[in-house]
């Protein structure tokens, strides 16, 4: 029998996207085989209590997938611990995890290539994770997958022996960053400079982000993330109801794909028209001068008058 990794997904008030997610999730092809394993935060706050019970009652209404395992925090962890937690705790039991939040879509073959992805490369050091999502770029040109060394976290993958190479410590990592010249590395040949803004803002302690730590603790290693030419996930929280995107913000949206992918192992080497793909993407999502102007004086602000 196949050893398929788990799915992790991370919930929380939403019981909008959290049913929509679920949704898409069980039309997987590899759902009736899989483990599902749901995280619900517990409420931050009394006016999130109802929300956080009514999403509870859905994910127990139903076995989403083979098995579905309800993990209900005890008090509220907030997204970075939470995040670094549990996804540490399915890694030392299973070797390897498939992390979907609550606003995460997922193709029908979704499964199929994360786990295809993750047997195939289970044993190439210099790849670090496998992404689901692909952002809204011309991709007539591009392979069925390819690598770059910039990684996506809406709909992805990892094994235990990387994520160990994760480090918690921001500053650390921006040290080292600063160090080793990575700024274009990092921002995409400076086409998205919010990726250097948000580990800098979170080595002055200003923000406390797990993604930023995972995106930037692959590019310190020199680590590549697996692409399909299709996105396999849609992220739906673009309304105003998630943590980083306010409602009007113009967001990354993108199609779910309809097409079959074909999956196929190819070398490791990261692709410069992939990666000069992103960038033009990049360019064209860059916030004015001065919303650039406004981050900074903030910055500052929380540097010298603190938080």
């Amino acid at each position: 029998m196949r050893n398929l990794a788990p799915i992790l997904l991370f919930t929380y008030n939403r019981v909008e996207h959290t049913q929509k997610t679920l949704d898409a999730l069980c039309s997987n092809d590899l759902a009736s085989e899989s483990e599902l394993i749901v995280i619900s935060d517990a409420p931050k706050v009394k006016e999130h209590i109802k929300g956080v019970e009514v999403v509870r009652d859905l994910i127990r209404s139903k076995v989403w997938c083979k098995n579905t395992t309800l993990l209900c925090m005890e008090k509220n962890m907030g997204m970075n611990e939470n995040f670094l937690v549990n996804i540490t705790a399915v890694l030392e039991k299973y070797g390897k995890v498939i992390v979907l939040e609550d606003d995460i879509c997922t193709a029908p073959q979704f499964l199929s290539f994360m786990n295809d992805a993750l047997d195939a490369y289970e044993q190439e050091e210099r790849v670090m994770l496998v992404s689901g999502f692909l952002f809204d770029i011309s991709n007539r040109s591009l392979p069925n997958t390819f690598f770059i060394g910039a990684p996506s976290t809406w709909g992805w993958a990892t094994w235990k022996h990387q994520w160990q190479k994760l480090n918690r410590n921001a500053k650390e990592l921006f040290d080292i960053a600063q160090k080793n010249n990575l700024y274009n590395r990092m921002t995409v040949e400076g086409s998205y400079p919010d990726f250097w803004n948000q580990l800098e803002a979170n080595a002055l302690g200003v923000h406390n982000d797990w993604d930023i730590k995972w995106f930037s603790s692959v590019v310190v290693n020199n680590g590549l993330c697996l692409y399909p030419k299709h996105s396999l996930v849609v992220n739906i929280g673009f309304d105003g109801t998630g943590t980083h995107f306010k409602n009007g913000e113009k967001g990354h949206k993108t199609a779910l794909s309809k097409k079959q992918l074909q999956f196929k192992k190819i070398p490791i080497e990261e692709s410069d028209f992939a990666r000069k793909s992103f960038a033009k993407y990049f360019k064209a999502q860059q916030p004015t001068f001065f919303d650039k102007a406004k981050y900074k004086l903030n910055l500052l602000k929380a540097k010298y008058f603190g938080k």
